[in-house]
């Protein structure tokens, strides 16, 4: 009976695998067949229309991008603060200094603005700059400096664009020695101050203007490989149809064939001297300029109508194979899960001892059974270690309990020592020592503050509060040999910061720069904005630090060694798990001279509750 039952299991599967191949083999070859013989042509045609179409849309995409990515280099060049102030000074100030100096001034920030505004890279050959009456005053590359721009066409045109790019067509620029024979396209552009500052004249006036030259050849670079076979073209044209760039350079300044012309960012197609042509192209509306493309229709149709043609071929040829693989191939899966599911019925009755057959030569299936006697094995385990895991989750409670209980104990000692600091400073103001009373209050605070650990962070203006009670204790103690001075912006009072963060630095550099001599450590606290970073920094004239105990200074330190260092490692840990890669921290230092440490953070505005009072 078993074996009757696991045949007819078989046969049931091999049944199903083949006919179901069999349908959709068959389906497919037949509606292929018909596609190909009656809407050949058609589906040929629109295919290469569309695949045409998408090949343009992409190349003209990656143009706009290029011109787009230029557009605003330029705008993070003329825009950067460093280069506005060297720009402005040179137009006040060129009647009054040194007008070399200023150039040889302008031309340096010039080379960094560059660099920072990454036009170095891509299509940018040359970059030039001139004053408000158009005389030459730095380039990126070699430029005439006796260049006088004042009666150009293209400033003129600027200056009617109020401050956007204007697009010069391919041109020779007789004054651009690094490629004077060479044909350019140009983006011309007149420049603005935007430095709102009471010391700035020329806010919201014209500066002087820039213009950027791109070398017609590296422009053609973007698109002209992606012309299409042999009878493909592609060029850039202006509203007029007159071509501004080509792989054919004596294409340039012709207009293009009104045939091989279609309308804005748009596909058809086009008969000429009775050829047929699929027409593309590409609106780019920074420039007004459009990437024209033609191919003809054969060229495209061709491999269409072969494709087909083979696809149907290897369809029928496929159906064969498919049936005769899969006739035997079904036969050796069935089989064995046949087996398998006379193993899961004993399972199902408790016995857990099975045996099969490992190696069918099915790869899916030699693991689908290597799978299922894991399991076997791993419920059979299992059932053996309940008894064992039940008394382990009794242990676990307990020391839960036990942990509890340590950890109310603990609390207790923290309060303690706040009533006995407390009494301290009763009995010392009774007794008329209101040092010795203030002293023991900072204390307590820092105190309080150090244990209070709810949250890692506070914000400036409490963690200069206590910072300035630790310091006092210290005044008490060292009394004239110790000067400090903390400097804070207003500002940042409500901006985060770390808890704790300063107080070590300070301890280590009194700890480390205290003289026996007498003379005066003097430490400098300071805290402002910069950008988008709140940015300590913790000086002094101490004895500084050699080169080893910088590196050292934010590292775990080993057990035998001294633990002076243990709060700025408390620190750096800290703001790596508060601020991962997201700060920075600096350590300079002079041996006999001093140090400095400085560190940033994120600027973020925190509120902290009872902020007075603490």
């Amino acid at each position: 009976m078993k074996k009757s039952g696991a045949k007819r299991i078989q046969l049931t599967m091999n049944r199903r695998i083949l006919y179901s191949v069999l349908i959709a083999v068959a389906v497919t070859v037949i509606l292929l067949s018909g596609i190909n013989s009656v809407f050949l042509h058609n589906t040929s045609m629109d295919t290469a229309l569309n695949n045409y179409s998408e090949i343009n849309r992409l190349t003209g995409k990656y143009v706009d991008e290029a011109i787009t990515n230029a557009e605003k280099g330029i705008n993070r060049l003329v825009f950067g603060s460093e280069f506005q102030r060297a720009l402005l000074r040179y137009e006040v100030e060129r009647g009054i200094e040194d007008i070399e100096v200023l150039r040889y001034n302008l031309k340096e920030v010039l080379a960094n603005s560059l660099i920072e505004s990454d036009l170095y890279s891509g299509i940018i050959s040359n970059v030039i700059v001139f004053d408000t009456e158009g005389r030459y005053i730095a380039s990126m590359r070699d430029y005439r400096q006796d260049a006088d721009i004042s009666g150009e066409a293209w400033k003129s045109a600027a200056e009617e664009n109020k401050g956007r790019a204007w697009w010069v067509e391919t041109h020779k620029d007789a004054n651009n020695t690094h490629l004077k024979y060479a044909n350019v396209i140009s983006v011309a552009k007149m420049l603005y101050s935007t430095e709102l500052s009471s010391e700035n004249p020329k806010y919201g006036q014209c500066i002087g203007y820039v213009l950027v030259h791109i070398n017609e050849q590296d422009f053609a670079k973007l698109y002209i490989d992606m012309a299409y076979g042999e009878t493909g073209r592609l060029c850039v044209i202006n509203e007029e149809g007159i071509i501004i760039s080509d792989g054919d350079k004596t294409k340039i300044g012709e207009t293009l064939d009104p045939n091989y012309l279609s309308a804005k960012n748009t596909t058809e197609y086009s008969i000429n001297n009775g050829r047929k042509y699929i027409l593309s192209n590409s609106y780019n509306k920074s420039t007004g300029w459009m990437l024209a493309g033609m191919v003809e229709t054969k060229e495209l149709t061709v491999a269409a109508q072969n494709q087909w043609l083979s696809f149907a071929v290897i369809a029928v040829v496929i159906f064969i194979l498919i049936v005769l693989v899969m006739n035997y191939a079904s036969k050796r899966i069935t089989k064995p899960l046949a087996e398998l599911q006379d193993q899961m019925k004993k399972v199902e009755q408790g016995n857990f001892s099975i045996q099969l057959e490992k190696n069918y030569s099915v790869a899916e299936i030699d693991d689908l059974i290597h799978g299922f006697g894991i399991m076997v094995k791993k419920l059979d385990e299992l059932v053996e270690n309940v008894y064992e895991s039940g008394k382990r989750e009794q242990q676990l409670k307990l020391y839960v309990t036990e942990a509890r209980l340590k950890l109310l104990q603990n609390q207790m000692n923290p309060h303690f020592l706040y009533n006995t600091l407390d009494a301290i400073s009763w009995l010392a103001s009774l007794s008329g020592q209101d040092g010795i009373s203030r002293m023991v209050n900072s204390l307590g605070e820092i105190l309080r503050a150090s244990v209070k650990m709810d949250t890692f962070v506070s914000n400036v203006e409490v963690e200069l509060n206590l910072l300035k009670k630790y310091l006092y204790i210290q005044n008490v103690r060292h009394g004239d040999k110790l000067a400090v001075s903390v400097m804070a912006d207003e500002s940042v009072y409500d901006c985060e910061i770390l808890k704790f963060m300063l107080q070590p630095f300070v301890e280590n550099a009194i700890v480390h720069g205290i003289k026996e001599t007498g003379e005066q450590l003097s430490i400098s606290i300071k805290i402002e904005p910069r950008g988008e970073y709140l940015v300590s920094e913790v000086s002094d004239n101490g004895r500084g630090m050699d080169a080893r105990s910088q590196e050292q200074l934010f590292k775990e330190k080993e057990s035998n060694e001294r633990t002076t260092g243990t709060g700025c490692v408390n620190v750096f840990n800290r703001l790596n798990l508060v601020y991962p890669e997201r700060f920075f921290c600096e350590v300079k230092s002079i041996q006999g001279r001093g140090s400095r440490i400085t560190i940033k953070i994120p600027l973020v505005a925190v509120k902290v509750k009872n902020r007075n009072k603490s």
